[in-house]
């Protein structure tokens, strides 16, 4: 960190307030988690003390760190400390490594530093130990931030997504039926590992040419599963997938999976003579194609197309064949 002032103490405040409340908009919007075992409010608390005390640590030091990298580590350290205390049950390995690496390299420096320097400068110290708690903010942030805002799943089955095959009859999977019997007792691997299987088979049912991904992640504020196309992965919220039953996401899966087949029969309709794709069995995937292009935030609305009423019924209809294939399963 520079030992000397590049702004006044105006900008320095101006720009630092600044700076947090965007950073705070995009932490909102992409990141924000309920930390484990702690309520909304009592999160919200936590963070709001975490920038209290970021905030805090200039005005605690010497008057001569007003500058854009004071700014940035002040901003950077609260917000990535929440998301590593969020997240770290999600993402354990890339979360530990990072802070695991940098406290050892910020330790080997202070140890290097003793050893080297006789006339020691302890506010130095405190310094290297903040860009430390910086960086290793900062690279959580980045790390949690890749995850949520490319639509990448923080964890993902272990099943093996398999190539599409020509089926004329709903598959039934038998282990994954037992499963479905034993819900509560699964591990999220093996709830996953299950929802990839019964996907698979639907996917082939379905006829859908490209293979589909299941995964979990956090974000998912009013829905079990969504479907992205981009990524041709189904994400499950993940604390549904700890609490939800299996029918509620079994249910969902179906959803989502016919999400999938809508945009499929979009890719094809693309691919149609202008002559032919005014059929009037066509006309339902057209309008397919205007509601996928329009970005819909009202729930309301977005209940009410043509694509989510139909995967809806789909669903429904298909869940009802599962129950009963489900009775006749031994447990």
């Amino acid at each position: 960190m520079k030992q000397h002032n590049t702004l006044t103490l105006k900008q320095f405040i101006i720009r630092s307030i600044g700076a947090y409340f965007i950073t705070l908009v995009i932490f909102c919007l992409f990141i924000f988690k309920v930390i484990p075992g702690c309520s909304l409010l009592q999160s919200k608390l936590v963070l709001f003390l975490l920038t209290v005390l970021g905030f805090g640590l200039i005005y605690f030091e010497k008057e001569d760190r007003r500058n854009h990298l004071s700014i940035a580590l002040n901003v950077f350290m609260p917000f990535g400390i929440y998301t590593t205390i969020a997240y770290m049950q999600l993402l354990p390995i890339p979360l530990g490594l990072v802070w695991i690496i940098l406290a050892l390299l910020d330790l080997i420096y202070i140890g290097f530093y003793f050893y080297k320097v006789k006339r020691r400068n302890y506010n130095s110290l405190l310094e290297k130990s903040q860009m430390v708690i910086g960086a290793a903010s900062l690279l959580s942030l980045i790390i949690v931030l890749s995850f949520t805002l490319f639509g990448s799943s923080i964890i993902q089955s272990s099943t093996q997504v398999s190539n599409n095959t020509d089926t004329y009859m709903r598959q039934y999977d038998e282990k994954s039926l037992k499963n479905l019997h034993h819900w509560s007792k699964l591990t999220r691997k093996e709830k996953l590992n299950t929802l990839q299987t019964i996907c698979n088979n639907e996917r082939d049912y379905l006829g859908i040419p490209f293979r589909i991904k299941v995964g979990a992640g956090s974000g998912l504020t009013h829905s079990y599963a969504q479907y992205n196309n981009k990524s041709k992965e189904i994400t499950f919220e993940i604390s549904q997938l700890d609490h939800a039953s299996s029918t509620t996401l079994l249910e969902a899966l179906l959803h989502s999976t016919y999400h999938a087949y809508e945009y499929a029969l979009v890719d094809s309709y693309d691919t149609m003579s202008g002559d032919y794709n005014k059929l009037l069995d066509y006309r339902t995937i057209a309008t397919y194609k205007k509601e996928f292009a329009t970005k819909v935030t009202n729930k309301a609305v977005n209940y009410n197309q043509i694509n989510e009423s139909n995967a809806k019924a789909y669903a429904a209809e298909a869940l009802q064949d599962y129950q009963i294939k489900f009775k006749h399963t031994k447990k």
